[in-house]
């Protein structure tokens, strides 16, 4: 934790940075302090550390959706550590609409980020929704089996 604080400290001290690299800096950093709460069970917290990263990742100019993603995808995880499944559910789809935006040409099949997939298919099992689940979890390990170079990491979740 204190690794976090002393990074935002450090942040505050830096010199000038252009608006895209702040934004990129401020907001990585609340996703990882709000990521490291949530898995040392403190996910109240962590989540509004995540929801200020999202926040932080929308005001980026030039616009990003992948980051916006990512960020949103993030938010979903933490909301499913506080057992609010419906939420999570809604911000892994506000999720989705930004990797859409980010590749249009994956609309039609679907394909996404395979850490967005596998977040709302955790939900959705927790929500005691198997069908959705099995079909996104399927979905996801098509994407991961299937991409140059190979996801070992996501293999492994």
């Amino acid at each position: 934790m204190e690794v976090t604080s002393v990074n935002m400290m450090a942040l505050e001290t830096a010199p000038a940075m252009e608006h895209h690299q702040r934004i990129f800096a401020e907001g990585g950093l609340a996703s990882y302090r709000g990521q490291l709460l949530s898995i040392v069970g403190r996910p109240a917290e962590g989540c509004e550390y995540l929801k200020r990263s999202y926040d932080l990742m929308c005001k980026d100019d030039p616009y990003n959706p992948q980051e916006e993603c990512l960020a949103a995808s993030n938010y979903s995880h933490g909301l499913g550590s506080m057992n609010e499944y419906d939420s999570g559910v809604q911000w892994s789809h506000t999720a989705l609409k930004h990797w859409f935006e980010h590749r249009p040409e994956d609309r039609v099949s679907g394909v996404c980020a395979p850490a967005v997939k596998l977040t709302l298919e955790l939900l959705h099992l927790f929500r005691g929704e198997a069908r959705e689940a099995r079909e996104v979890l399927l979905e996801g390990k098509n994407r991961i089996e299937s991409s140059r170079p190979y996801l070992w990491q996501m293999a492994a979740r």
